[in-house]
């Protein structure tokens, strides 16, 4: 499926097999809750935004420079192995900007696709992590902040942030 220009859709698009390729490049892409097989989303300096949580089951490619904030949403990505994230990079990554995370399951000794898992993921700038799970299979959920505070409601820091004893990227 091509969808060329904006998606309105105020339910959820199932697309269990084959491609759907957001081809819009004028305006930010708007990616439907849903359960997709493959998604595209082409290049576009305005970004992608996601309209819902959405589970992609096989490969999430990005065909040029374009920044997918999550926003409120979740995106779980079945298969977490970095070939299925062609054309992710520095340009081109999950941006953990709201209070939606980055979901990726069955990872640990024993799952089917291995125990190692690589996110290309990120706030106000590109953060990639890969790490491994030696242990039982379990579901990682990935948000990054672009600080840490002592407290949070809602996700929502409600204290100054901490300027010692933290990484420069949390």
């Amino acid at each position: 499926i091509n969808v060329f220009g904006q998606f309105f859709n105020s339910g959820t698009l199932n697309c269990p097999s084959g491609l759907v390729n957001f081809a819009n490049t004028f305006t930010t892409i708007q990616i439907p809750a849903g359960d997709y097989f493959n998604i595209n989303v082409q290049g576009n300096p305005n970004g992608a935004n996601l309209a819902g949580n959405i589970r992609v089951r096989n490969n999430f490619s990005f065909g040029g420079n374009c920044i997918v904030r999550l926003n409120e949403f979740n995106l779980t990505k079945d298969n977490h192995t970095a070939a299925t994230l062609p054309g992710a990079g520095t340009n081109s990554y999950f941006a953990t900007n709201g209070n939606g995370s980055l979901i990726l399951p069955a990872i640990g000794n024993g799952a089917a696709l291995g125990n190692s898992a690589f996110a290309f993921v990120g706030n106000s700038t590109y953060n990639p992590i890969s790490f491994t799970n030696t242990g039982a299979i379990d579901t990682f959920q990935i948000r990054v902040l672009d600080s840490v505070a002592p407290a949070y409601v809602n996700g929502i820091p409600v204290f100054n942030a901490f300027t010692s004893n933290v990484v420069n990227r949390s």
